[in-house]
């Protein structure tokens, strides 16, 4: 078996990390083929494996064409069997150059569920469309997934396969309180604060505009409660949200501080952290969600992404209407009257990300659907 990952719109990537360690220990060979607007540091990562990885530059639409080539050249360079592909560019070509290279083998991993229909993308709707029409298995996130892409795709119900992102548990287990000491300090955070964390880009789907509005009512009671957003500041809604903040005069209570230098021991900072996309579909997976439930980390979520397999209203987490400040605000002053809760939400999150989120068995599944194909 020798397997080709093709891939798109991404910087740095765990579950890439870990699936190619995995793959390493277990003597597989594999490829990284990356083809993004700028060289990610997941090319330097790869590398850093002693992976064969290619870094194929998209400039604009002559760029498809150059990079379709380019990718045929390289699966048969390295007489490749197996091509995943993930994410629009990733999908697109190298579903078409697997093709072309009568390589049966082809998969696609659904990371972008429903970005044509947000954003009203033809290209986006074209790429997913033909994507979807050569590939041989598509790996949907989750059951949702899944249900939406047999339906609008007309793909047979055997085709489609739930595969959930997972962790490496050990990672996100004993994090030492120097560590999350040494971030508050780097982020300038006062140790009275109570924290509330929002992990995501700004694109208008992932909700912050809710949470934002939310902390006018949650600042009125707690007065020290603050919302942290971390991420870059890209997205459709920077400006927008910056403008809300400013609006409400939140500036002392919402703060946004890009990316961290330790982004797993960040869940250890929160008291709280939210997860609250605009509806079911637009989220495909979340992995801040799973993050956030093996971090023991008390969260308030909308039913988007896995949250809709795995979220259990006062059991593991507080589930609140989608685009409704009401609510958030509500649950956000809910939890921290109630310290008891917040713990027992948080360890029964933990025990079901550590059942249903192990690696190895993310790994192992895979490696099951490229070798019945």
């Amino acid at each position: 078996m020798r397997i080709a990952y093709i891939t798109s719109h991404i910087n740095r990537s765990n579950q890439w990390n870990w699936f190619s360690d995995i793959l390493i220990s277990k003597n597989i060979f594999h490829i990284h083929i990356i083809i993004n607007s700028y060289k990610p540091i997941m090319f330097s990562d790869m590398k850093e494996k002693g992976l064969p990885v290619y870094f194929l530059q998209h400039k604009n639409i002559f760029s498809f064409v150059i990079n379709f080539i380019k990718v045929i050249r390289i699966l048969k360079n390295h007489n490749i069997d197996v091509v995943h592909t993930e994410l629009p560019y990733g999908n697109l070509i190298g579903q078409l150059a697997a093709y072309t290279c009568s390589i049966k083998k082809r998969i696609l991993t659904c990371e972008n569920l429903t970005w044509g229909e947000d954003y009203h993308n033809r290209k986006q709707k074209l790429i997913d469309w033909l994507s979807y029409r050569i590939t041989a298995k598509v790996v949907a996130l989750t059951a949702l997934s899944k249900n939406y892409i047999v339906e609008k795709y007309s793909k047979n119900d055997n085709d489609v396969i739930v595969i959930y992102h997972s962790l490496n548990t050990k990672d996100y287990l004993d994090i030492s309180k120097e560590r999350v000491a040494a971030l508050q300090s780097d982020l300038d955070i006062p140790a009275d604060r109570f924290i509330i964390g929002i992990i995501s880009r700004f694109e208008f789907w992932k909700g912050i505009e809710y949470a934002v509005k939310a902390m006018e009512s949650v600042i009125e009671k707690y007065p020290e409660s603050l919302l942290v957003i971390f991420g870059g500041g890209e997205g459709d809604s920077f400006e927008d949200i910056q403008k809300l903040i400013s609006k409400s005069n939140l500036h002392n209570h919402v703060k946004h501080v890009g990316y961290v230098s330790d982004n797993i021991a960040l869940y250890s900072l929160l008291d709280l952290h939210l997860h609250v996309p605009i509806d079911s579909y637009v989220e495909t997976f979340g992995i801040t969600i799973i993050e956030g439930m093996i971090s023991g980390c008390p969260q308030i979520l909308t039913l988007s992404g896995i949250a809709n397999d795995t979220a259990k209203d006062g059991k593991n987490c507080i589930v609140v209407d989608h685009c409704s400040s009401i609510q958030i605000a509500d649950a956000v002053i809910y939890l921290r009257e109630n310290t008891e809760l917040r713990e027992k939400i948080a360890k029964q999150a933990k025990l079901d990300a550590v059942n249903l989120f192990n690696y190895s068995d993310k790994v192992n599944k895979h490696l099951k659907v490229y070798s019945e194909l």
